[in-house]
Protein backbone atom coordinates (compact mmCIF):
# COMPACT_ATOMS: atom_id res chain seq x y z
CA UNK A 1 0.00 0.00 0.00
CA UNK A 2 1.33 3.57 -0.87
CA UNK A 3 1.54 5.90 1.78
CA UNK A 4 1.21 9.84 1.15
CA UNK A 5 4.68 10.54 1.59
CA UNK A 6 5.32 8.51 -1.55
CA UNK A 7 6.84 4.89 0.74
CA UNK A 8 4.79 1.75 0.48
CA UNK A 9 3.56 -0.24 3.64
CA UNK A 10 3.12 -4.21 3.71
CA UNK A 11 -0.07 -5.64 3.57
CA UNK A 12 -1.22 -9.11 3.38
CA UNK A 13 -4.15 -10.28 1.86
CA UNK A 14 -5.93 -13.72 2.71
CA UNK A 15 -8.08 -13.71 -0.20
CA UNK A 16 -8.04 -17.42 -0.60
CA UNK A 17 -9.18 -20.40 2.05
CA UNK A 18 -7.27 -20.61 4.93
CA UNK A 19 -4.86 -23.45 5.20
CA UNK A 20 -4.74 -26.60 7.56
CA UNK A 21 -7.61 -28.29 9.43
CA UNK A 22 -9.06 -24.76 9.52
CA UNK A 23 -11.21 -24.93 6.40
CA UNK A 24 -12.35 -28.74 7.71
CA UNK A 25 -13.27 -27.04 10.82
CA UNK A 26 -15.12 -24.23 9.10
CA UNK A 27 -17.12 -26.80 7.02
CA UNK A 28 -17.94 -29.10 9.93
CA UNK A 29 -19.42 -26.48 12.13
CA UNK A 30 -21.61 -24.78 9.30
CA UNK A 31 -22.26 -28.49 7.17
CA UNK A 32 -21.28 -26.73 4.12
CA UNK A 33 -18.27 -26.76 0.95
CA UNK A 34 -16.53 -23.58 1.69
CA UNK A 35 -14.03 -24.78 -0.48
CA UNK A 36 -16.94 -24.93 -3.43
CA UNK A 37 -18.63 -21.96 -2.54
CA UNK A 38 -14.73 -19.95 -2.94
CA UNK A 39 -14.37 -21.57 -6.56
CA UNK A 40 -17.91 -20.66 -7.53
CA UNK A 41 -17.24 -17.36 -5.99
CA UNK A 42 -13.92 -17.15 -7.62
CA UNK A 43 -15.77 -18.21 -11.74
CA UNK A 44 -18.60 -15.49 -11.25
CA UNK A 45 -21.44 -18.31 -10.63
CA UNK A 46 -24.43 -17.49 -8.50
CA UNK A 47 -23.35 -13.76 -8.05
CA UNK A 48 -24.90 -12.46 -5.05
CA UNK A 49 -26.08 -15.68 -3.54
CA UNK A 50 -24.98 -17.09 -0.41
CA UNK A 51 -23.22 -19.94 -2.39
CA UNK A 52 -25.49 -22.70 -0.47
CA UNK A 53 -24.01 -21.43 3.08
CA UNK A 54 -26.48 -21.26 6.07
CA UNK A 55 -26.51 -18.13 7.83
CA UNK A 56 -25.54 -19.40 11.28
CA UNK A 57 -23.58 -22.32 12.74
CA UNK A 58 -24.54 -25.73 13.39
CA UNK A 59 -21.89 -26.97 15.46
CA UNK A 60 -18.51 -25.81 17.39
CA UNK A 61 -15.08 -26.47 16.61
CA UNK A 62 -11.95 -25.39 18.11
CA UNK A 63 -7.92 -26.13 17.77
CA UNK A 64 -5.08 -27.33 20.70
CA UNK A 65 -1.78 -27.48 20.25
CA UNK A 66 0.83 -28.94 22.86
CA UNK A 67 4.47 -28.66 22.90
CA UNK A 68 6.85 -31.73 23.26
CA UNK A 69 7.48 -31.28 27.50
CA UNK A 70 5.34 -32.82 30.59
CA UNK A 71 1.64 -31.92 30.89
CA UNK A 72 -0.49 -32.52 33.61
CA UNK A 73 -2.45 -35.06 31.52
CA UNK A 74 -0.77 -37.10 28.59
CA UNK A 75 -2.19 -37.01 25.17
CA UNK A 76 -3.47 -40.67 26.08
CA UNK A 77 -5.45 -39.04 29.25
CA UNK A 78 -6.75 -36.59 26.62
CA UNK A 79 -8.02 -38.95 24.05
CA UNK A 80 -9.41 -41.36 26.37
CA UNK A 81 -11.53 -38.77 27.59
CA UNK A 82 -12.31 -36.45 25.20
CA UNK A 83 -11.13 -38.82 21.69
CA UNK A 84 -14.87 -39.36 20.75
CA UNK A 85 -15.14 -35.21 20.45
CA UNK A 86 -11.45 -35.35 18.24
CA UNK A 87 -12.65 -34.98 14.98
CA UNK A 88 -8.77 -35.14 13.99
CA UNK A 89 -5.05 -35.49 15.93
CA UNK A 90 -1.59 -35.77 14.45
CA UNK A 91 1.42 -33.91 15.04
CA UNK A 92 2.24 -31.06 13.06
CA UNK A 93 4.26 -31.56 9.80
CA UNK A 94 7.85 -32.50 10.12
CA UNK A 95 8.66 -29.16 8.02
CA UNK A 96 7.82 -27.28 11.09
CA UNK A 97 9.83 -29.52 13.26
CA UNK A 98 12.62 -27.12 13.23
CA UNK A 99 10.89 -24.10 13.70
CA UNK A 100 8.04 -24.57 16.59
CA UNK A 101 9.42 -27.98 17.60
CA UNK A 102 7.37 -31.27 18.08
CA UNK A 103 4.08 -30.24 18.57
CA UNK A 104 0.56 -32.77 18.74
CA UNK A 105 -2.21 -31.02 17.40
CA UNK A 106 -5.81 -31.60 18.10
CA UNK A 107 -9.42 -30.55 16.24
CA UNK A 108 -12.42 -30.61 18.74
CA UNK A 109 -16.19 -30.80 17.67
Amino acid sequence: MKTRDGGYLPVEINARPPGGPILDMMNYSIEADLYRAYSEMIAGKRAGENYGIPAGRLHYCGFAGRKERSYRYTHDDIMERFGHRMMDHAEKPFSFLERDGKIQVSVYC
